[in-house]
């Protein structure tokens, strides 16, 4: 097996070696749900009960909904064993190795790329349970990176060739972070101030893509905010929270 894609190969396995050892290694008292996992847990269990998206009968809006109806579908086929989202976390985290790699490549050289797929593949807090990062915890944080690392690949091709998919590409996946960890929102602002200094000096043709890349961002999670209007009568783009935990983590 020789050039690029032999030792992107590599590197994908390596990857998934780790984060299954580090998943499957886990002793029953680190398997114990006890926080935010639990609490992601008891929202897809009420999904699965046919009582929406809610805590202790109550709907709630305080939670990006990607989550917890990633466990819940999991749930669904697999039936309620956490061990399964934690493979499934493993797996979607070796990915991020490819799109570390496309991102490495496109901005610098493919070498670059392939060094950088190499350090995410063996960068502890994305394989061991201790970290936020690693598929062994039932946190938001592997599927929220690989999400932003798809939008961020997607945007710089963008930026190569200005076609109409990347741009769709982008919006998707931007929405689908922010779905998953609400705080994203805030940042969307910053985008427009790159689609500018990519396209400078075409103001107009600037404003044209990020308001296309908006419109694909605001759709895809549109359904979740006439949700929470239907249910609290009130506009909550996503969650209730994002701004205050925004200030505070920023």
């Amino acid at each position: 097996m020789s050039g690029a894609r032999g030792k992107l190969a590599v590197i994908f396995i390596l990857a998934l070696a780790f984060r299954l050892g580090a998943v499957l290694s886990m002793s029953p008292e680190q398997k114990v749900l006890k926080h935010d996992d639990n609490r992601y847990e008891q929202i897809a269990k009420a999904i699965l009960k046919g009582e929406g998206f809610s805590k202790e009968g109550k709907p709630i809006a305080w939670r990006g909904p990607v989550y917890p109806y990633f466990i819940a579908g999991v749930y669904k086929v697999f039936g309620s064993n956490p061990d399964i989202i934690r493979i499934i976390q493993a797996i979607a985290g070796s990915f991020l190795c490819l799109l570390v790699y496309l991102i490495g490549q496109t901005v610098f050289t493919q070498k670059t790329g392939l060094c950088a797929a190499l350090l995410t593949a063996l960068y502890q807090p994305f394989i061991h349970y201790l970290y936020w990062g690693g598929p062994g915890y039932l946190y938001t944080e592997t599927l929220f990176i690989l999400f932003i690392a798809l939008s961020v690949a997607a945007l710089l091709r963008y930026a190569r060739r200005q076609s109409l998919m990347n741009m769709v590409l982008s919006g998707i996946s931007l929405s689908l972070a922010t779905m998953t960890k609400p705080t994203l929102a805030g940042f969307f602002p910053f985008l427009g101030l790159w689609l500018w200094y990519v396209k400078r000096p075409a103001f107009l043709k600037a404003a044209r893509d990020f308001l296309l890349i908006f419109m694909v961002f605001f759709c895809v999670a549109l359904p979740w905010t006439i949700r929470n209007y239907i249910v609290f009568n009130e506009f909550i783009f996503i969650s209730n929270e994002s701004g205050d935990v925004f200030i505070k983590g920023n």
